[in-house]
């Protein structure tokens, strides 16, 4: 069986944070905030960021006090490459959307710097306007405002929240910068009748607005009645499926479970004896209605049954604290899911029936069976050596054997190759039976090459995605 090339993965890795990706990435620059979150924890899971918290105000400061984190870097990768803490923490405070008002205002984080530096500029500090424009050949779409001056695509994007809480955690941030009862009030916003969440709350000539509760995510090009009952086009990517069900509960979670007065409910502004919260039973109901036939989840009702949307699925019902409940519940249906995840079993692991094996899949169906205490059914050693041999030679994992590395299946297969429990010191968490999973190194010796391998690698939290070890409550999974 291969060896696990740690070191080459952190230099990939570490290289893909610090200093250039390559240009097929140029894509992702609405969603890059996407890609740091794939590095930081990463690099966490690998053993190169330290295990203590660094708290703003705290005592590493010397006494110079302040309230800023000084601690400039968190880990080191080699000699020369440093993990520059403060520096990524304060770029993605740049992307946040905290209102500094009440009323209307959303809360959460950007993707990325796409709009540039005309995101919080005024209008009139637009270099160029429509009427200025002469060649109508030109589309500057970058200008385009609604009546209170903010751009049309300036939106804070629930799954890019949830990325930068779970990074900033990881770097130790305490979030006493996040306004967090805003950011549950977003929640609750964002929810739909039919208990699913929008992806972003959409800014129209200057008012808020949402989808019609449907029941189905609105595409591109729909068209629908506006507040006067008028038709518009809805030209917004305000999608909503069980992705962001899961995105919104584990923004939930850390938001009850990271709170400093230690208080696990946000009280109403409007009314004490009230708290604010999102519809969890809605939500459940909407998870319910993905069930495909065959015991998977798709990803939106009547949606076939896939891997990543039935992690999404049981990992929001465990980040809501009704998995057991819900399971019991429904008679059957575990034991429906759990055959379907483990039938995905082609040494590696596919997302569908008589699709090919894909190293992304070994974590979101490995799991969903990790968060139904149920890994041990899973052939370890096979699923470990499929995810060893999608390596690289310049470190990273590809998506299958031969291709070259990218961020989230390496992402996936290192968190995946953590939960496989290898080597590791938690005793509370099913694994793979590794007996069989011994080999021979040249001088004969029987050694067991995954404990020497991934033994080293940090434990990590199934539901959230971050190592258990920046959990402030007990970890969930």
């Amino acid at each position: 069986m291969s060896e696990f090339e740690r070191n080459r993965h952190i230099k990939y890795i570490a290289n893909s944070l610090l200093r250039n990706l390559p240009k097929q990435y140029s894509n992702a620059d609405t969603s890059r905030l996407t890609l740091v979150y794939f590095c930081v924890v990463s690099l966490d899971v690998l053993g190169c960021l330290p295990d203590h918290r660094h708290r703003r105000g705290g005592t590493d400061d010397g006494g110079r006090g302040g309230g800023r984190m000084t601690t400039t870097c968190c880990g080191l990768v080699e000699e020369e490459m440093l993990i520059p803490r403060d520096v990524i923490v304060e770029w993605i405070y740049g992307l946040a959307a905290f209102p500094s008002s009440g009323g209307g205002g959303i809360c959460g984080f950007r993707g990325g710097t796409y709009l540039g530096p005309i995101v919080g500029t005024p209008p009139s500090s637009s270099s160029s306007s429509d009427d200025d424009d002469d060649d109508d050949d030109v589309v500057r779409p970058m200008t385009r405002r609604s009546d209170d001056g903010r751009h049309p695509y300036d939106h804070a994007h629930l799954a890019m929240t949830y990325v930068a809480l779970c990074t900033l955690l990881t770097l130790g941030d305490d979030l006493s910068r996040v306004d967090k009862y805003g950011m549950m009030r977003t929640l609750r916003l964002l929810q739909r009748d039919d208990g699913s969440f929008s992806s972003v709350l959409s800014m129209s000539n200057g008012r808020l607005r949402r989808t019609s509760p449907s029941g189905r995510g609105t595409r591109r090009g729909r068209r629908r009645r506006d507040g006067d009952g008028d038709e518009d086009d809805d030209d917004d990517d305000d999608d909503s499926d069980l992705r962001f069900v899961y995105t919104a509960a584990a923004i939930r979670y850390i938001l009850l479970h990271c709170r400093d007065d230690g208080s696990s409910s946000f009280k109403s502004e409007d009314d004490e004896n009230a708290t604010i919260d999102i519809d969890v039973d809605s939500a459940v109901s909407y998870v319910l209605s993905c069930r495909s036939y065959d015991g998977g989840l798709g990803l939106s009702p009547g949606g076939e049954g896939h891997g990543g949307s039935t992690f999404c699925g049981i990992a929001s019902l465990r980040l809501l604290g009704v998995l057991d409940d819900v399971m019991d519940a429904e008679c059957g249906w575990r034991e429906e899911l759990v055959r379907w995840c483990a039938t995905r079993q082609r040494g590696g692991m596919q997302g569908r029936p008589n699709k090919p094996e894909d190293t992304c899949y070994s974590y979101w169906i490995g799991g969903t069976l990790n968060l139904l205490s149920m890994s041990h059914l899973l052939d370890g050693c096979a699923l470990r050596e499929y995810v060893l041999s999608c390596q690289t030679p310049y470190g990273g994992f590809g998506k299958v054997m031969g291709v070259m590395p990218d961020l989230l299946h390496s992402f996936y297969s290192i968190a995946w190759l953590s939960l496989s429990n290898v080597g590791g010191c938690c005793d509370c968490r099913h694994r793979a039976d590794a007996d069989d999973c011994k080999g021979y190194d040249e001088d004969g010796r029987r050694e067991d090459i995954l404990d020497r391998s991934i033994g080293r690698l940090s434990e990590l939290d199934c539901a959230l995605g971050m190592c258990m070890k920046r959990v402030r409550r007990p970890a969930i999974g």
